[in-house]
C-alpha cells in the first residue's frame, strides 16, 4: 500500500504546480513489476508538461555530440567525459518538473555548475571498464578482420565470432550498465561519491530486476517507434527515457515524510 501510495503521490505532484518535495532518501527499495508502467507513465507526464522545450533540448544535445566528435581526438575524449555531465544535468530538470516549475534548455548544463567533477569521474570509469571489456572480447577479430586473410576467405565466420563477442560483452557489462544507470541523479542530488553512487545504483537496480524487465520492454517498444518514424520520434524518445528513469529514481531511493 506504501508503494502504491508513494506512486500516486508522485504522480499528483506532476499534474499540479506543488513545489514542495517532501521525500528523503531511504536507500534501495524493492518495487511490485508493476511499478515500470507507473515510471513510463510519469516519464510521459514530465515530457508533456513542457514537450516544446524537451525536443529543443534533445536536438541540442544531439547537435553537441556530432559537433564533438568531428573534431579529431579532443572532440571524441570531450564527448565521453560529458557523457554522464549531460546526464545529471536532465536529472536536475526532471526534478525542476516534478516541483511545478518550467523545463528548459539550460537544465542541459545544469551540472556543469556543482557535480561536474564526480561527473566526470562516472563518465571516465564507464568508458574505461566498457572499453577494456569490449576489447576484450571483440579485439581479435577485430585484428583478424583488418590484418589477416581469414577474413576475407571466411566471412561467415567473422560473424558468428563478433555476434558472439558481443553477447558476451554485453553479458559482462550487464553490472556496469546496472552500476551506471541512477548513479548521476545520486550524485547530483545527494552528492554520493562515484563508487558509492555506483554501488547504490547496482543494488537498487538489482533489487527490482522485474520491474526493469518490463521498463526494459516498454523502452524496446518505444525505440522501435522511434525506427519506423525514420529517427524522428527520437526527440520524443530521449525525453522519456531520461524522466521515466529520474521517477524510477524516486521511486526506489525515495520515501513521501508526512508533514
Amino acid at each position: 500500500m506504501s508503494e502504491d501510495k508513494n506512486q500516486i503521490q508522485t504522480d499528483e505532484k506532476i499534474q499540479a504546480n506543488t513545489r514542495q518535495d517532501n521525500a528523503e532518501y531511504v536507500g534501495p527499495q524493492a518495487k511490485k513489476i508493476t511499478a515500470a508502467n507507473q515510471w513510463v507513465m510519469i516519464g510521459f507526464r514530465i515530457f508533456k508538461r513542457d514537450a516544446g522545450a524537451w525536443v529543443i533540448t534533445a536536438l541540442l544535445w544531439l547537435v553537441i555530440s556530432i559537433g564533438l566528435q568531428l573534431v579529431p581526438l579532443l572532440g571524441f575524449i570531450a564527448a565521453t567525459l560529458l557523457f554522464y555531465v549531460w546526464q545529471g544535468g536532465i536529472m536536475k530538470g526532471c526534478q525542476a518538473v516534478y516541483e511545478g516549475k518550467p523545463f528548459d534548455v539550460h537544465y542541459l548544463f545544469a551540472a556543469f555548475k556543482d557535480n561536474l567533477k564526480p561527473l566526470i569521474q562516472l563518465s571516465l570509469l564507464y568508458a574505461v571498464i566498457s572499453s577494456l571489456v569490449m576489447f576484450a572480447f571483440l579485439g581479435d577479430t577485430y585484428t583478424e578482420i583488418v590484418n589477416g586473410d581469414e577474413a576475407l576467405s571466411n566471412p561467415n565466420l567473422v560473424v558468428t565470432q563478433l555476434l558472439l563477442g558481443m553477447c558476451f560483452a554485453l553479458l559482462l557489462l550487464t553490472p556496469l550498465f546496472m552500476a551506471v544507470w541512477f548513479a548521476p541523479a545520486l550524485i547530483v542530488f545527494h552528492n554520493m561519491p562515484v563508487l558509492t553512487a555506483m554501488k547504490e545504483s547496482f543494488v537498487g537496480c538489482f533489487k527490482n530486476t522485474l520491474p526493469f524487465l518490463l521498463f526494459g520492454f516498454w523502452l524496446v517498444a518505444l525505440y522501435l517507434i522511434v525506427m519506423l518514424s525514420f529517427g524522428l520520434a527520437v526527440f520524443v524518445a530521449i525525453p522519456i527515457t531520461f524522466a521515466s528513469s529520474y521517477a524510477a529514481y524516486r521511486e526506489i531511493f525515495l520515501a513521501e515524510v508526512d508533514e
